[in-house]
């Protein structure tokens, strides 16, 4: 399953190209810190917790607007996250800032197998013209996981404190 998602996340990358002009080819690697979970429909919890979390981005936006971001995501531990995302790149005018908006399925792959949907929103700040720093915020949800050969459809939606990334535009 996992080689499956790569290929084709890689024929993606490279067929769209093809077919209109790529603007921006962005590569970020940052860390998520601090969550805050608020689990509904089971027992309507709401948990604050401590996470510290790596992630990749690798996003190409066409025509100065849509596009796409695959990303990757792990805790340092047996969880591995999948996401593949459509994303809008607004360029804010006469300065060095730019909002990335994007929105998709995620897939656990470690541990548990689950899937979810996020949509996030990430501040570019232009550092130089291929160097940007990246502050993210948005939303979590989890749609459902399979534990014990048992689909568990509990809903959980997590809000994670601004992410901090690096990124490198091509």
């Amino acid at each position: 399953m996992k080689k499956v998602l790569i290929v084709a996340a890689l024929l993606l990358c490279a067929a769209v190209p093809a077919f209109s002009s790529v603007t921006d080819t962005m590569l970020n690697v940052g860390l998520t810190g601090s969550t805050s979970e608020l689990t509904l429909f089971n027992n309507s919890e709401f948990d604050a917790k401590f996470d510290i979390e790596a992630s990749a981005d690798f996003a190409m936006i066409f025509d100065n607007g849509p596009g796409f971001d695959v990303s990757i995501t792990t805790n340092f531990q047996s969880d591995i996250e999948l996401g593949a995302f459509y994303a809008h790149k607004i360029d804010v005018r006469n300065s060095n800032l730019g909002i990335l908006l994007s929105v998709g399925p995620t897939f656990n792959l470690g541990g548990n197998f689950a899937m979810g949907i996020d949509a996030m929103c990430d501040l570019l700040i232009d550092l130089t013209s291929s160097v940007y720093v990246d502050l993210g915020v948005g939303l979590q949800m989890d749609v459902f996981e399979i534990v014990n050969d048992k689909i568990d459809t509990s809903f959980n939606m997590t809000i994670p404190l601004p992410s901090v990334g690096i990124g490198v535009k091509f």
